[in-house]
């Protein structure tokens, strides 16, 4: 993809200043600058990128002219100083208009899976956001801040590249979930009710952290900590950013794709044994969250390596 390559004014800061992103039907291979979980790149050659997906969620930062983007179906025009984001597993294309350029990051969320809190962020960010800056002014202002500060690290020799970077990324995420949901939710309670009820969701996903792989429902766990199921369901979702049972998907699919990487399971074992009610139901989510089939998913990163 030498649109990301050829004579950028933004070099490379390690490793192979000619590396280049690589297709195998329509999946890219993000390769990371080393010792990081980011790669961002310069794109000035008017080179299009026809469609493809990634495990990495993309941002593209038009700087001068427009993009044409096609992404989970829908289309985008990426204008000077609008930021796109393209969750992973997104089908997408990229085709810049003449004099086009601007900066495209990837970012790998894989770290946020050992914060227990963070579990519903790939549910939150699944579907594509296009920012603009009469859209969505103050989400903006921060989400451009926080993308100029990654960059200037990215493209310096800060010995806490890795560091900054992650840092920058959880701001990042919460912005864009503060964007999405607000907080006007919450702001008639007591601060100390509002800790109060941190407290308790913080220990509910620890609870379904541990028994995700039984037959829990919302119910059941509602009252376990002493909660009616409408009052239980109402700040799951102010305090989670998500639903009770998306959050119970996400753990089980993030558990699910641990086994996958274990070939002598069968696919109805890898269902059943995280959790999920019927093979049919379990292949129906992971295809709706991961992009692709548990089948599928297993050949691209188990049979590969």
């Amino acid at each position: 993809m030498a649109g990301f390559t050829e004579k950028s004014p933004y070099a490379q800061p390690i490793g192979n200043p000619d590396t280049q992103q690589t297709l195998d039907g329509q999946q890219e291979s993000i390769e990371f600058l080393p010792g990081t979980s980011i790669r961002i790149w310069y794109t000035h050659q008017g080179t299009s990128f026809p469609e493809h997906w990634h495990q990495a969620l993309e941002i593209i930062v038009g700087v001068n002219e427009h993009y044409d983007c096609e992404a989970a179906g829908k289309s985008y025009t990426i204008n000077k100083g609008d930021i796109m984001i393209i969750p992973g597993g997104t089908l997408h294309s990229l085709t810049p208009a003449q004099d086009c350029n601007g900066f495209v990051y990837f970012l790998s969320l894989d770290f946020l899976e050992k914060i227990l809190s963070a579990a519903c962020v790939l549910t939150s960010l699944r579907d594509p956001i296009h920012i603009t800056q009469d859209g969505a002014p103050s989400l903006h202002i921060a989400v451009t801040a926080l993308l100029e500060q990654m960059r200037s690290v990215y493209f310096s020799d800060n010995q806490l590249r890795e560091l900054l970077v992650d840092a920058y990324t959880l701001m990042l995420v919460e912005r864009l979930l503060s964007g999405r949901f607000g907080n006007a939710d919450d702001s008639h309670q007591r601060l100390d009710k509002r800790e109060e009820y941190r407290g308790i969701f913080s220990r509910v996903a620890g609870y379904i952290d541990t028994h995700f792989a039984e037959p829990l429902s919302i119910e059941q766990v509602a009252a376990e900590f002493g909660l009616s199921k409408y009052y239980f369901s109402r700040l799951f979702k102010q305090y989670m950013h998500c639903s009770f049972n998306e959050f119970l998907t996400i753990r089980r699919l993030k558990e699910a794709e641990r086994m996958l990487m274990l070939p002598e399971l069968s696919i109805t074992e890898v269902a059943f044994s995280s959790g999920f009610g019927s093979s049919s139901a379990f292949s129906r989510l992971f295809h709706e969250h991961r992009g692709c089939s548990p089948s599928d998913y297993r050949r691209a990163f188990v049979d590969d390596k």
